[in-house]
């Protein structure tokens, strides 16, 4: 048997203010009561962490991270919920899939096809560049590496993979570090084929090692349209790769762009916008970027925002352009879970939490480990806490609803069905050929091509029912079109 607990020992620092809890839960920042009752569950039938967190378009809520059997190894696990926080019994049988092999996941990334893609690093044994991937109902999909699992030995005695994405193509992209253990360490950066083979087009061999000094370390990965590879870690460093594995040059001078400022020590999270211009922060900064690399003096000052007492962990992007930064505060005894939203121009979104922040307290010196965005606009995060009894933690948030369907013109065209089934078109234009980019409420893209306007269908056949984004490139400028797909 698999136990839940739904949280009843929560301190939700906007809401210590008695009288409020009953009215305001429908409010940004705020618990979402409809999970577990109270906001958070915690799976306590072991010991264990999470890391990770990775929403399915059904809304699905799936976490990363580990347990901790008898003898006290750190094997691998995820679990998945249900919309209310009730484990998901289609999966694994019981919610919660519970590995034999020692390791902690750090990444999930899901596909198109709903099957689960994350890295890991394994804690005993020969150190391991690790990536599996797992079928919807959580068995390992053995058309993927070896039964489900890619591990890819390296010359380093300490490896770890920490951030997974996928490129328009179906390709695998990852990305860690390894050390030498003499006070070293490199980012690592791999590609695979969908069927998990390296793919030799990517620096050779499918992998390749990078340094921005002797202690660097990849943390998350994002790909560009045209398929260019996004890296950030530490020492908060941002840096662009070209499809073949090579820094470019176009990129900031040299392909690595580093950021010097005091409390900015290693960056968790790298986002891409629509318009192709970056997010990417950590510990107390979030920063934006031109596509360029030069910072977009529109965002913060020249680019910079300071979250002052909170230290990010991870980032996550509505479709207005607001950001979502998760990570710690100082509290009465040790550390919270922080969240805060700020607006696209750098500035606390006042209008989120108790003036823009919300501050929980599961206990012990908890912190947000990651966040993700549910199709619906809601909140998820996972958090740690490092005492002896710790579990896989799972929180949710109310936020503003967004993305409904209604029109944002394309110029003066719009689309039409809406919602589809099988194809859409863009109504009102002429032969021009444009761009256009598919992508679903987590950003994640899954259509790209060119069409000629008016007399060329999209087919959106293969997608999920869900609401997804149209973007639509013309010349310098982007516009956005929401659409449904049932």
């Amino acid at each position: 048997m698999k136990y839940i607990c739904f949280m009843k020992k929560i301190i939700y620092a906007l809401i210590l203010s008695s009288g409020m809890l009953s009215s305001a839960f429908a409010q940004s920042g705020y618990p979402d009561v409809t999970f577990g009752g109270t906001g958070i569950v915690q799976i306590m039938n072991f010991i264990g962490s999470a890391n990770a967190v990775a929403v399915q378009q059904d809304g699905k809520i799936l976490i990363g991270g580990y347990w901790e059997d008898t003898i006290g190894f750190q094997n691998y696990a995820i679990a998945r919920f249900l919309d209310d926080g009730t484990l998901d019994s289609t999966f694994d049988n019981d919610g919660i899939m519970q590995s034999p092999n020692p390791g902690i996941i750090h990444s999930l990334v899901i596909q198109p096809d709903n099957k689960i893609v994350a890295g890991y690093s394994n804690i005993t044994g020969v150190s391991r560049f690790n990536i599996i991937r797992i079928l919807d109902d959580g068995n390992p999909d053995t058309s993927f590496g070896n039964s489900g699992l890619v591990n890819i030995p390296l010359i380093f005695t300490d490896i770890k993979c920490y951030g997974v994405t996928l490129q328009p193509g179906g390709e695998i992209v990852a990305t860690g570090f390894g050390s030498s253990g003499i006070a070293a360490d490199s980012i690592i950066v791999a590609r695979l084929h969908a069927d998990g083979r390296p793919d030799s087009t990517f620096n050779n061999d499918g992998i390749g090692i990078y340094g921005v000094n002797s202690f660097s370390q990849g943390r998350d990965v994002t790909i560009q349209p045209d398929n260019k590879i996004l890296i950030t870690g530490s020492p908060s460093f941002i840096m662009r790769l070209t499809t073949d594995g090579l820094p470019d040059s176009s990129f900031a001078g040299t392909g690595v762009l580093q950021v010097n400022q005091p409390g900015f020590n290693t960056s968790y999270s790298v986002i891409l916008l629509p318009d192709e211009k970056i997010f990417f922060g950590g510990d107390q900064y979030i920063v934006k970027l031109e596509s360029n690399g030069s910072p977009d003096t529109s965002f913060g000052t020249n680019g910079y925002t300071n979250t002052q007492n909170i230290i990010g962990s991870d980032m996550a992007l509505q479709p207005d352009g607001k950001i979502i930064f998760a990570g710690s505060i100082s509290g009465i005894v040790g550390t919270d879970i922080a969240i805060a939203r700020y607006l696209a121009n750098g500035t606390i979104d006042l209008n989120f939490g108790l003036t823009g922040i919300t501050v929980v307290d599961i206990g012990g010196n908890d912190h947000a480990t990651s966040v993700a965005l549910q199709p619906d606009g809601k909140i998820v995060l996972t958090s740690l806490q490092p005492v002896t009894l710790h579990f896989m933690n799972c929180i949710r948030l109310e936020n503003d609803p967004f993305l409904s369907v209604d029109e944002i013109d394309i110029a003066d065209r719009f689309i039409f069905p809406n919602p589809a089934t099988e194809w859409i078109r863009i109504s009102g234009g002429d032969q021009t050929s444009v761009r256009i980019r598919v992508s679903n409420l987590l950003g994640e893209i899954l259509l790209e091509s060119s069409i000629h306007l008016s007399s060329e269908k999209i087919d959106v056949s293969s997608l999920k029912a869900g609401i997804y984004i149209l973007d639509v490139f013309t010349g310098s400028q982007v516009r956005s079109h929401k659409f449904i797909r049932y």
